[in-house]
């Protein structure tokens, strides 16, 4: 996929309307979707609204004549919406690369998020809800899992620092204490990944 437009005041100028249209559909869109209390996983959550963001810039763009298919561009005008709200063109393009590897399915079909995004162009309010609550059963993007993981990281810093203090303190080498140390943090994060299986386990029976 190309991540340019050819250098014109009009395809800039084109660029520059879908992403206003799209912070004006966004602006619609978000507020019914915390209505509904969603409890996703922060990534899934961003990347669902961005290819969202991009199926609706999509079929905005497709009203312009500009050599750039479509599909791309609306992948263009994310890039340039992510670069104006504050991120290093470099970490933008990698964005988009990511963005794009995933906005299809197994079978080259596009994904849920990019195929509503394109087919409602932002005009039901109520569809970037409507993608997500096709996720709210879905134990593999549940936030609640996360959590658990993400809150068990300082745990297990603190016990391995613990575990550090504790080996050097009885006169143990300094390669035996930190190896102390990342055995106790280790076994901290596998004990919480095996609580985090057993939810979702626990979830799908």
């Amino acid at each position: 996929m190309n991540t340019t437009e050819p250098d014109t005041e009009f395809a800039a100028h084109v660029i520059e309307v879908c992403v206003e249209h799209a912070r004006h559909v966004l602006a619609a869109q978000l507020p019914l979707v915390e209505e509904r209390n969603f409890d996703f996983m922060p990534e899934f959550k961003k990347m669902t609204i961005e290819l969202f963001l991009v199926g609706v810039m999509w079929r905005f763009g497709e009203q312009f004549n500009l050599l750039t298919n479509p599909r791309d561009r609306g992948f263009i005008c994310l890039m340039q919406m992510l670069v104006n709200d504050g991120m290093s063109l470099p970490d933008a393009k990698r964005r988009i690369a990511l963005l794009n590897g995933s906005s299809r399915t197994a079978d080259g079909k596009d994904n849920l998020a990019i195929t509503i995004g394109h087919e409602v162009g932002g005009e039901n309010a109520g569809a970037l809800a409507a993608v997500f609550d096709q996720y709210r059963n879905s134990d593999d993007v549940s936030g609640a899992p996360w959590r658990l993981i993400t809150r068990s990281k300082p745990v297990a810093a603190i016990l391995s620092i613990a575990g550090l203090a504790i080996s050097a303190l009885i006169d143990r080498s300094w390669g035996e204490a930190l190896g102390v140390a990342i055995v106790i943090g280790v076994a901290t994060l596998a004990i919480a990944l095996a609580i985090h299986r057993q939810m979702i386990k626990a979830n799908r029976t």
